[in-house]
């Protein structure tokens, strides 16, 4: 029998999962090196006795900015006392803020990806409550009842009963989404409020939003386990075959090789050997296929140095791409579809002032990379255009038309500004000169900077006219110095005059107010996109792949940035799904369906299909709006759903996944995209102004979305390449020393007699064709890096490069090659190496290097081979002597005209596939061409759809409806001449301590260092202990009155405290 060294099998299959194991560990190890924190939250005493005070990753976990390592002890039922900057640990109920009536602004990036402030409005019975000594009176007794924790992530409905309240709004209060804050969302321009816990833990609407984690595995691991399970069950059926044929009786007359020439028939005899299973298997063993896997790792590891590559390298940021997985780098080359986020993602969410137009004159082009104030301030200090009155009545406008809260913080003023359009219109007025300053609830004051000459200027606010969705305007009648009434009003033009959103009363006082208005002036504000996004994005449509943007944004900006980055056009047919009702989604969804037909036969139809959130919420909760849906999206150009939760972004991501044929990759940059990232076949992760949550749960991270260029048909295209050229070559060599140790095997009278000797049937794998296979893998190439990477013309024609043709292929040509070189074992080496130079497509020097070693080992060990014995131990004595007999010119000349052989039957076998084969594919091509005007519809769509005629622009516009609270009570609820009340966590007696204890410091000459630090609080707790009961509704009471009270734990101190929580 011929001895075997240990295989190796089993470890290199375990390889890449072995580093996929290890990827988490790694992981756990960064979070150890990070920064701590310290956590301080204030509740009542009574709910709890001790704060878990945890040590936070503010960058790099995957459950928010700031998650906990050890679960907080929140339940429903406490108060929590939550500073500027902070993130919500739970879900809330707002009590009381600093800003006036309870007022708080949120930004809600982690759940929705938009950094847009959001306004919370508190309960009036407890707004005023600033001081947990008046919070902890007011609501003793009080019970909250709420609905059963669902995803609905933008909807709560409730009510607190308070057991005491002065208010004369009644004890029972309603509370709905206008106080409600999402576990996750962040506090900001509030320096504090008070909230109630309603949900907690799992029962959270972010967590009942998210998935679970999934290991991913690529299709070229699964196609080689495939490959290998069917060589190793052609082992088998062989090694049974084999031992059954040795066992047979005189099955065939075998010629014994005698010295004199005669010929003996062969009898076996039972007696005289045992001949058993494993003897069968000890003859073809060195063929199992143990370096597929081993081959599949080493190269999908050069695309962990993807890092090195200077071109995906961000200067500014300093972040360079890293490869987090490397089992995935062969699927980034089989990309159909790209699921991405927008804010963030393709923009960079700042809404600039880009020009404007004003009494005719145009300002600013979109060439410009910012806009330039002093063309309008010289026009306006000359005082010479026609257009100086209007130019004057835009400013003015700007600068007084707007909800924006300044706050003065020493010699600057900060502007609050829930909406970004204005912000970046008063921002501009404030460029140009005419600079906002002060609000009252009844007068707006800014100062007018011409020249050397200062101006105050203060208008009186007499009414506000409210923007919603439909009219899309908002106005403000003001009452000027010298008594005289002016109506500014601003707002987008898509439907002037289309207003049915108010009562008709109403509505007839706003149009009378609104007639005979003149026009003064246009804006563009641009919602700035990243680096190279429309380059990017016309090089992956153009590709054959498909782009899909699932942003939380709403319904007209996700348009309008759709036209900025060239996913859509105005070529382009766009079909819109709000509907909230299924009725009339089916029968949208239906009538496209049959008017454009599923296969889009028509020439030159390009549709771009727009869903909203409420209609996307129908579509996943029935299989036949489902069905319908992917048959229509799949089949547009492009697809935009608007409104998106993280779970609706990955139910998308996990149809498209399941029933597309293609492979899935999602990118985004923040905690809301983490769940589409994990769902997709491929997740890229971009690092983003809000922490690395979403980088650092990708496969892959990139600093900027233009990166994706070269990550995709780059690195990807190559490693798909690479990989299926290394696998079909080891499939080739596999096959051709199998079917030699096969035929050798009948022609021996399956015998244990090997073909060749041991060393030789080891070093085949290991030495002799390993290294082209390797170099195969590691630097082959179809054309140039630069062609590669300016060109996306290859990166569909590489996808095919291992197909069931080409599997037969050089399955095929391992048979053919070893019938040619059955008589000459030596020549197996040679033209195994030969072969991978001919299927080499770029010749290098680590190619000509590694097939030189190649043919030149055997040579090598046969010389040592023949000098081994007696000198070595493992010398044999059979090939004492052996180079001294084989290498002859008759040899050497064998060895060449047998490569030369099968170098012409490969010739052969390309040129007959390119002149016949591919002649034929082409002309049925031309015939399915030709006919398929016959499949078009009769009517064309375009007449049936149409698109409006107005050209889009690429314009943001961001302004949306006050649905929590009307923009008449933000102008009316401020004072900016006044200070923000104070608030604190501290009793009275708490804060007199702490102040005698400032003036103490103070006069000895120390500085006070304030240990209650702002709450860095987890938007996403892994597993919060929440204890409270489920039942139909969820209820809390407070049995006795407590005093409130803050608890400060060392970080790395865990939360000791079991007890159960008393609730309110």
């Amino acid at each position: 029998s011929i001895d075997q060294p240990p295989s190796s099998f089993s470890s290199l299959a375990l390889t890449p999962h072995g580093r996929e194991v290890a990827r988490p560990m790694s992981a756990n190890d960064s979070d150890n090196n990070t920064t701590s924190r310290k956590i301080v939250i204030g509740v009542a005493e009574g709910i709890t006795n001790k704060i878990a005070t945890t040590k936070i990753n503010p960058d790099t976990s995957p459950y928010g900015p700031q998650s906990c390592s050890v679960p907080l002890c929140l339940q429903a039922g406490m108060i929590v006392y939550v500073t500027k900057g902070s993130s919500f640990p739970a879900d809330l109920v707002l009590l009381s803020s600093s800003e006036p009536a309870g007022i708080a602004y949120i930004e809600t990036s982690n759940l929705d990806g938009e950094t847009n402030l959001k306004i919370r409005k508190g309960l009036p019975q407890t707004a005023g409550l600033v001081h947990r000594d008046k919070l902890t009176k007011e609501l003793h007794g009080t019970t909250t009842y709420c609905e059963q924790p669902n995803k609905r992530l933008y909807s709560f409905q409730g009510n607190m009963q308070l057991a005491h309240t002065s208010s004369s709004t009644g004890a029972n209060t309603i509370i709905d989404k206008s106080q409600f804050l999402q576990r996750g969302a962040k506090l900001r321009n509030t320096d504090w409020l008070y909230a109630l816990v309603v949900y907690a833990g799992k029962e959270t609407k972010f967590m009942l939003n998210s998935v679970r984690t999934k290991r991913k595995n690529a299709r070229i691991h699964q196609l080689a386990n495939y490959l290998m399970i069917s060589q190793f069950g052609f082992l088998v059926m062989a090694t049974v075959s084999y031992t059954y044929f040795s066992r047979s009786e005189n099955v065939f007359a075998f010629i014994r090789y005698v010295y004199d020439n005669t010929s003996v028939p062969y009898q076996w005899n039972k007696s005289s050997e045992k001949f058993e299973l494993k003897d069968a298997y000890t003859p073809i063993e060195s063929v199992a296929p143990v370096n597929e896997m081993l081959f599949i790792s080493l190269i999908n590891f050069l695309v962990m140095f993807s890092s090195l590559d200077l071109e995906m390298y961000d200067e500014r940021t300093d972040i360079a791409a890293e490869a987090r997985s490397s089992m995935l780098t062969a699927e980034l080359g089989e990309i159909k579809y790209v699921m991405a986020d927008k804010t963030g993602t393709l923009t960079r969410n700042k809404m600039v002032f880009k020009n404007c137009s004003v009494g005719g004159v145009k300002y600013g082009s979109k060439k410009q990379e910012s806009f330039n104030p002093r063309m309008v301030l010289s026009d306006l200090k000359s005082n010479r255009r026609s257009n100086s009155e209007d130019l004057h009545q835009f400013l003015t406008a700007c600068a007084v038309c707007h909800t924006v809260v300044p706050e003065k913080k020493g010699d600057t003023v900060v502007m609050h500004a829930s909406s970004p359009d204005e912000y970046a219109l008063v921002g501009f007025a404030s460029a140009a000169g005419f600079k906002f300053h002060t609000r009252t609830p009844s007068m707006i004051m800014f100062t007018e900077e011409l020249d050397s000459s200062v101006t105050e200027r203060s208008f009186e606010v007499l009414q506000v006219l409210e923007f919603d969705s439909v009219c899309k305007r908002m106005g403000m009648v003001v009452k000027r110095e010298d008594g005289s009434l002016r109506l500014y009003v601003k707002g987008a033009l898509d439907q002037p005059n289309n207003c049915r959103s108010r009562a008709d009363l109403m509505h007839q006082v706003e149009e009378d107010l609104v007639r005979d208005m003149k026009l003064i002036g246009a804006s563009a504000i641009e919602d700035r996109l990243q680096e190279k996004v429309p380059e990017t994005i016309a090089k992956i449509l153009s590709a054959g792949m498909h782009l899909w943007m699932l942003t939380g944004d709403k319904l007209e900006t996700a348009i309008n940035i759709g036209f900025s980055c060239n996913l859509i056009s105005n070529k382009v047919t766009i079909l819109v799904l709000k509907s909230p009702i299924t009725e009339e989604v089916t029968g949208q969804l239906r009538s496209w369906l049959a008017q454009i037909g599923e296969r889009r036969l028509q020439k030159g139809l390009r549709t771009a299909l727009v869903v909203e959130s409420s209609s996307l919420d129908l579509i996943l909760a029935d299989d036949g709006l489902t069905t319908d849906f992917l048959r229509l999206a799949l089949a547009s150009h492009a697809v935009i759903c608007c409104r998106c939760t993280p779970l609706q972004k990955a139910s998308v991501t996990r149809l498209v996944r399941q029933y597309s044929s293609g492979c899935v990759l999602a990118v985004g940059d923040g905690g809301n995209d983490i769940a589409m990232i994990q769902e997709a076949h491929v997740g890229v992760g971009i690092h983003g102004q809000e922490g690395n949550q979403a980088a650092m749960s990708a496969d892959f991270s990139i600093a900027q979305f233009k990166h994706l260029d070269r990550l995709l048909f780059v690195h990807g295209s190559l490693s798909l390449f690479r990989t299926n050229r290394t696998l079909l070559y080891t499939i080739y060599k596999n096959t051709f020393e199998m079917a030699i140790v096969a035929c050798f095997s009948g022609y021996t009278g399956f015998t244990v007699q090997a073909y060749t000797d041991t060393i030789h049937m080891i070093c085949y794998a290991l030495w002799y064709t390993c290294f082209p296979a390797l170099m195969i893998g590691m630097f082959d190439q179809p054309t140039s890096i630069n062609v590669i990477a300016t060109s996306s013309s290859h990166y569909a024609p590489m996808q095919n490069t291992f197909t069931i043709k080409e599997y037969i292929k050089f399955l095929s040509a391992g048979a053919l090659h070893s019938c040619v070189v059955f008589f000459s074992n030596w020549c197996l080496v040679m033209v195994a190496n030969v072969k991978a130079l001919y299927e080499s497509r770029s010749l290098n020097w680590p190619m000509v290097a590694s097939l030189t070693f190649s043919v030149t080992t055997p040579l090598l060990v046969m010389i040592e081979q023949s000098f081994a014995f007696p000198a070595l131990p493992w010398g044999n004595s059979g090939n004492a002597g052996l180079i001294q007999i084989v290498p002859t010119f008759r040899f050497f000349f064998f060895i060449v005209f047998i490569v030369g052989i099968v170098v012409m039957l490969e010739i052969m076998f390309k040129g007959v596939y390119r002149l016949i084969i591919r002649r034929v594919y082409v002309a049925d091509e031309y015939n399915a061409g030709t006919h398929i005007k016959l499949l078009q519809p009769l009517v064309r769509v375009k007449d049936l759809i149409r698109s409006k005629d107005v050209p889009r622009t690429g314009y943001a516009f961001s302004q949306d409806d006050g649905s929590v609270l009307s923009q008449s009570e933000m102008v009316r609820a401020y004072d900016s001449t006044v200070p923000k009340q104070a608030g604190s966590d501290l009793t009275a007696a708490e804060e007199q301590e702490k102040h005698n204890s400032i003036e103490s410091n103070r006069q000895k000459g120390s500085l006070y260092n304030d240990k209650t630090v702002d709450s860095e609080g987890s938007p996403m707790l892994r597993s919060a202990r929440d204890k409270s009961k489920s039942g139909p509704a969820m209820k809390s009471t407070a049995r006795r009155p407590a005093l409130p009270a803050i608890s400060e734990v060392e970080e790395n101190q865990p939360a000791t405290s079991k007890e159960p929580v008393k609730k309110w």
